[in-house]
């Protein structure tokens, strides 16, 4: 509701500016009122052209952070791959070497008390 009154205000300033510009260009004396027209106009525009440099400015900000957190995740994606795969190769290597003393202590305990007979 309130997109359409202002898009019907900013319509009706238009026609007004429209008229006094006329009345301008045959050299007219402006009215006080017709004056405020004018710098309703002005301001509207003025106000209209900070409104889009700030979102233009809030769009890029907008853009620059989030390029920022991706790169940010990215890494943490990054490091957190290397930790697996070093906890990958620690548990490796763990296994590898239970295997070994698994190994050691049946031999250990085949010397120290005979092999079995099946």
């Amino acid at each position: 509701m309130s997109y359409i009154a202002e898009a019907l205000l900013l319509r009706v300033l238009d026609e007004a500016v429209n008229r006094v510009a006329r009345k301008v260009s045959k050299g007219k004396k402006l009215s006080d009122q017709e004056i405020i027209i004018l710098y309703l106009d002005i301001m509207t525009k003025t106000s209209d052209k900070r409104f889009n440099d700030l979102k233009e400015y809030v769009d890029v900000r907008h853009s620059d952070f989030k390029e920022y957190v991706d790169k940010r995740f990215d890494s943490i994606d990054n490091r957190l791959e290397s930790l697996e795969k070093r906890v990958d190769l620690v548990y490796s290597e763990v296994s590898s070497i239970k295997t070994d003393m698994i190994k050691m202590m049946k031999e250990y305990m085949e010397k120290l008390y005979g092999e079995k007979k099946s």
